[in-house]
């Protein structure tokens, strides 16, 4: 999460990415490191086996799916912040609640695109996209 450029990547390198940060905002011991890896890792293979799950079910997710999604994506992101705070210290855990309270800030509180969907772009009123044309 985070980052476009995080789909492309193969799991473990997403997981060294995601460590290798946390590592420098938070100053992990090697042994807070190597359990944070070890589950990002973990997760990330998991992602990677939902997403060619969903890319080889052919066709596009109907409205209800993507919300379905999103809600189990937001879910996840949850059990994840707990998980990566149940490895660090009472001051890694403060510092850990102030960047994701960044993180949120920025994005919007949305999720991806800011808000406004996966592309994050505008639609027009009724939220419906006139047939035939692509997001831009």
């Amino acid at each position: 999460f985070g980052g476009g450029q995080g789909m492309s990547m193969n799991p473990e390198d997403m997981a060294k990415r995601q460590a290798d940060r946390l590592q420098e905002q938070l100053e992990l011991t090697k042994v807070q490191y190597d359990s944070i890896y070890n589950y990002y890792l973990a997760s990330s293979k998991e992602q990677a086996a939902r997403r060619e799950q969903m890319q080889n079910g052919g066709g596009q997710p109907s409205q209800q799916d993507m919300e379905a999604l999103r809600e189990q994506m937001q879910k996840q992101r949850e059990a994840q912040e707990k998980k990566i705070k149940s490895f660090l210290n009472d001051d890694q855990k403060k510092k850990y609640d102030e960047l994701q309270e960044q993180r949120r800030q920025r994005q919007g509180q949305g999720g991806f695109g800011g808000g406004q969907g996966f592309g994050g772009g505008q639609r027009p009123q009724g939220g419906q996209r006139p047939q035939g044309q692509r997001p831009q």
